[in-house]
């Protein structure tokens, strides 16, 4: 059952789409607060993984 488990855990940490990387640590080592989120015009340009079609698309390619 272990090996299965870091098998799924492993193969899930590859999939881009369920995690990004957020550099909040400046030069000098302090915290820095990450940036909002964009806002939702901005956000129609970005793909995001469609599972009815099987990859990444932006919302105007899913809607036409």
């Amino acid at each position: 059952m272990n090996r299965t488990a870091v098998r799924q855990f492993f193969s899930f940490m590859n999939l881009g789409a369920f995690y990004g990387y957020v550099e909040n640590i400046g030069e000098d080592g302090v915290y820095v607060v990450p940036e909002e989120k964009p806002s939702e015009e901005e956000n129609e340009d970005k793909r995001t993984y469609n599972r009815k079609w099987g990859g990444f698309f932006t919302k105007e390619e899913i809607e036409s």
